[in-house]
């Protein structure tokens, strides 16, 4: 896990990441940690832009590090004039330019495994939709009506939708051919342990591969769990505020990665003079802006809930009147948006709009000093209370302003650089 940060005024943009890292087996048990991870890079040589990742640090096995490094290479004097195209390139450079980077088996590979993924995720449907396909006495007659009529229903629902606007629907048929024999018989293989009971009737398994596969490419999202953030923050060479855009990446199905589309956020020269965006871990960072926690969002709500039915009890019984729990119940929700919005405008008042008033007019060594800090609030509140180590080791801090690009406030190294005076005068040859 880790927790990063976007701080930003007119005069530029602050970004700040911590270093921790997560390493797991599949089991959270079995987790190990370390810190010293990069997550700040600087996309372009020659343009005021940065990319900052999070949660999963590879893509399909390979580095996000090695990734990003790479298409700085490619990009050499290009630039563009947004961070939105900054973003749709780097997406387009992972498709189409990355032959020896992300070869084919890589590719294959990912999709090898997320389709196993989806055919798992087709079965529970199939079985959620009819209750019956679980009941290991039912007869045999209904247990193979249920199957058919829950792989119709599920069928038509896949059958009605389109493959997501970022794969390519041409690797759909070809994934399909490579990939439904194999995957039935592993379907067929889980069925017979897990579900011995639907064995009674003749299922085809490879129409249940098929939809597993139709499943994945046109509902990633339910299968694909794990992504990795990108935030691209500076400014494009058209922009003269500086902003962020963000994009949520998964991973490769067929030749095409999937990728989501996630709100971008800028400074403006009107209403918006002051960004504060975190991101992962966040909880203390909420806590910093907003006055409360999201916790204390929900339990305020709850307990607005409880002892408003409790008090409507009361004044029911001390008055002698018979009220209906349904009337009391809706009474209570149509009061609760109107106490939400009421308590949470007030609070924004007294936290939120003072701070953002503030940084608004922070110097730039300010803004950087001010992300910093609150991403070591998040490692330090990680740190005395849930013990979990995902977040912490040093923090890593850069200023982008339009005139001066990246300037490193705060990073950490593997290696002493007065001890690699080659690497250095490599760096300089390079930016000359």
């Amino acid at each position: 896990m880790t927790s990063e940060v976007v701080v930003a005024n007119r005069l530029g943009i602050a970004i700040a990441a911590d270093s921790a890292v997560t390493f797991t087996n599949g089991s959270a048990s079995q987790a190990t940690y370390a810190t010293g991870a990069n997550k700040i890079f600087q996309l372009a040589e020659h343009d005021a832009v940065a990319v900052m990742i999070y949660s999963n640090a590879n893509l399909n096995s390979v580095p996000w590090e090695v990734i990003l490094k790479t298409y700085r290479r490619e990009l050499a004097q290009n630039s563009f004039r947004t961070l939105a195209e900054y973003a749709d390139d780097l997406i387009d450079f992972l498709n189409q330019r990355t032959a020896r980077l992300l070869p084919t088996e890589v590719r294959t590979h990912a999709t090898r495994l997320a389709a196993q993924d989806a055919v798992m995720a087709a079965l529970f449907h199939v079985l959620g939709a009819r209750p019956v396909l679980r009941d290991t006495a039912a007869p045999q007659h209904d247990l193979m009506h249920a199957w058919d009529d829950s792989m119709d229903e599920v069928e038509a629902d896949v059958a009605a939708r389109d493959v997501d606007v970022s794969l390519d629907p041409a690797d759909l048929p070809l994934t399909e051919a490579a990939l439904v024999v194999e995957l039935a018989q592993e379907v067929r293989g889980f069925i017979e342990k897990q579900f011995a009971h639907l064995m009674s009737f003749q299922i085809d398994f490879e129409r249940l591969a098929r939809l597993g596969i139709d499943f994945l490419f046109k509902r990633p999202e339910v299968v694909l769990g794990s992504y990795s953030g990108l935030v691209v923050a500076g400014y494009g060479s058209d922009e003269y505020m500086p902003g962020f855009c963000e994009r949520h990446v998964y991973g490769f199905i067929g030749g095409k990665v999937y990728w989501q589309l996630r709100p971008s956020r800028a400074v403006n020269f009107t209403e918006t003079n002051s960004l504060i965006e975190p991101f992962a871990r966040k909880s203390m960072i909420e806590t910093f802006t907003q006055g409360a926690s999201p916790e204390v969002w929900k339990f305020v709500r709850e307990a607005f809930v409880k002892h408003a039915q409790e008090v409507s009890s009361h004044a029911a019984a001390a008055s002698g009147v018979t009220l209906d729990p349904a009337a009391i119940s809706a009474a209570i929700q149509n009061e609760l948006t109107s106490f939400t919005q009421t308590w949470a405008f007030s609070v924004f008042g007294a936290h939120l709009a003072p701070l953002h008033s503030v940084v608004a007019g922070l110097a730039l060594e300010e803004l950087a000093e001010l992300a910093e800090t609150l991403v070591m609030l998040e490692s330090l509140k990680e740190k005395v209370t849930s013990r979990t180590q995902g977040v912490g080791g040093p923090i890593d801090v850069a200023l982008i302003t339009k005139a001066e690009g990246l300037v490193w406030i705060k990073r950490k190294h593997y290696f002493k650089p007065e001890l690699n005076q080659r690497y250095l005068n490599r760096l300089h040859r390079g930016a000359n």
